[in-house]
């Protein structure tokens, strides 16, 4: 599931989106991630962008997320605090 395992199409028209917030979703066939924006009045996010994806495949996203949070953690250092909603 990395950049470099596959050929991907579309990579250079893809928008980016900024998220600073998380929620996660699922039902007995999906798995939802919503990313969003919070800023300004508290309790306010904008969602920016929604995935739903099957349960294997966000099973091999969190094993390739944590892989990549070590990687991160060992070249830059420990990631403080936690993050929140």
């Amino acid at each position: 599931m990395d950049l470099e395992s596959s050929i991907w199409e579309g990579v250079e028209g893809a928008e980016p989106k900024y998220a600073n917030s998380l929620r996660v979703g699922y039902n007995a066939f999906e798995i939802l991630l919503d990313f969003g924006q919070a800023a300004g009045e508290a309790g306010r996010t904008k969602l920016q962008s929604r995935i739903i994806t099957n349960p294997a495949l966000a099973k091999a996203f969190f094993s390739a997320l944590e892989q990549s949070l070590r990687e991160y953690q060992s070249e830059f250092g420990e990631i403080p605090g936690e993050a929140t909603e």
